[in-house]
């Protein structure tokens, strides 16, 4: 039997709570429910980044943000350089390229800056599209209203023009989708949002959303209408992955496919006082749907409720594909199998995320927003996911405590009600840091901006 090819559908910016597979009221992803029925539908998710490099490169790589080094912290603001420092050159391995060298096509197809040539974390891929932006990073002007269209273009083009039917490949596309500004098409509008829906809601940008949401431009009775938008490109989104899904079919393309469908990241729609996908480790931002479907290997359809996280994904795959010995040299990988290890794994292991000092987002947001609303977001975040709970350590002392079993949407903070478990918690987290040979440590003065 050959090869089972490999196929990563990456929502980009879509919290799991807005799909209808994962409890969204209205029918916001129904060709991806459809999956999810027929395979493995992760309830717990988690990604280990709150933003898109991060968390791009634990799922390319099977490494948290503390050993690839994808962060914030790595952002130089003054000079603009991205991850100089860091930058991928080859010498961490990635999914792509532990798959090319045994024998698989590579493509990958995505319009976010982020995962290119800010940061090289596409190596490994011997095809790349970057969706009608440009690789000068001076010139890129496409917007992601504009990329979200060409993906499955740039799919069809290359499965028409590069493909090697005697080959498996691993093809990964990235829908830049429910991404600020949120203009989904009318018909899709329609279904999500009720009436008329105010046309500034339109206009909320990355680059100005927090002094929408600071300086109270966001209107509470308008953020019902706000989160129909969100669903709303998802919905697009979905019937985008059908028709991907439908023309791979169409040129024999999906016979013998391991479908992966997740997202990098979700995105905050004014809870905890926030917007977009920066300053905060809260679920609204790290739990992200993940679904893997294989006709051949999934016979039994399953929710897995066991937390997991993207940086699982990689070390999966390679033993999917029939590569375990591959996967076990990767000593650096240290997730597990998710349909052959999650479930046999006793008792609970820590779920990590993190989050640098977010310099660069807020310098993008002046002079919109104070020095007194964006200095306490000086700061950088992990947070530690067992045994149900979550503990968010701040590095100015600001911590926090949730009961994941009775407060998912992290709403009461018990930091000061139970001293015992946070600080449990911290000690677990403090071992694991320690593991990747770092300490702990707190701010002695607020993070310079």
């Amino acid at each position: 039997m050959n090869n089972p090819n490999v196929l990563i559908i990456l929502l980009d910016t879509a919290s799991a709570r807005f799909l209808s597979c994962y409890g969204y009221p209205k029918k916001s992803s129904p060709f991806i429910d459809k999956l999810a029925s027929e395979g493995v539908r992760f309830a717990h998710c988690y990604s280990n980044g709150a933003w898109t490099p991060p968390s791009h490169a634990s799922l390319f790589t099977g490494l948290p943000s503390i050993a690839h080094k994808m962060n914030h912290d790595h952002i130089n603001v003054r000079t603009r350089e991205m991850f100089h420092k860091v930058r991928n050159r080859g010498q961490i391995p990635t999914l792509a390229s532990l798959l090319s060298e045994n024998g698989y096509q590579t493509a990958g197809f995505c319009g976010n800056g982020w995962v290119s040539w800010k940061s090289n974390i596409n190596y490994g891929f011997k095809f790349w599209n970057v969706l009608g932006r440009s690789e000068q990073k001076k010139t890129r002007e496409s917007t992601p209203q504009k990329v979200r269209g060409m993906s499955n273009n740039a799919a069809f083009a290359w499965a028409d023009t590069r493909y090697d039917s005697s080959k498996p490949y691993f093809a990964f596309i990235n829908y830049l989708t429910p991404h600020l500004k949120r203009k989904p098409s009318e018909k899709y509008r329609k279904r999500f949002v009720k009436g008329t829906c105010p046309a500034y809601l339109h206009e909320i940008a990355s680059r100005n959303c927090f002094g929408y949401i600071w300086n109270g431009r966001l209107k509470k009775e308008d953020i019902p209408a706000f989160e129909g938008l969100y669903a709303a490109l998802i919905c697009q989104t979905d019937d985008m992955i059908r028709e991907l899904v439908r023309q791979f079919k169409k040129r024999g393309m999906m016979d013998n496919t391991i479908i992966v469908v997740c997202a990098d990241h979700g995105d905050e729609n004014g809870e905890h006082n926030l917007l977009d996908h920066q300053l905060c480790v809260y679920n609204t931002l790290i739990h992200v749907p993940l679904i893997v479907w294989h006709s051949s290997s999934i016979r039994r359809p399953k929710v897995e409720k066991r937390p997991v996280q993207l940086s699982d994904v990689a070390p999966t795959i390679l033993n999917m594909v029939g590569l375990p010995q591959v996967r076990r040299k990767q000593k650096q990988m240290k997730g597990l199998d998710l349909l052959r290890e999650v479930s046999k794994h006793k008792g609970s292991r820590p779920i990590i995320s993190e989050h640098g000092v977010p310099r660069i987002i807020i310098r993008n947001a002046l002079p919109d927003v104070t020095l007194e609303q964006y200095q306490p977001y000086l700061r950088r975040l992990k947070s530690i996911i067992y045994d149900g709970w979550k503990y968010i350590w701040s590095s100015d002392g600001a911590d926090e405590l949730y009961n994941l079993q009775r407060d998912h949407a992290e709403t009461r903070n018990m930091i000061d009600t139970r001293p015992d478990k946070a600080g449990d918690l911290n000690k677990r987290l403090t071992r694991w840091v320690r593991s990747y040979g770092e300490e702990l440590k707190r701010d002695e003065r607020r993070p310079a901006l």
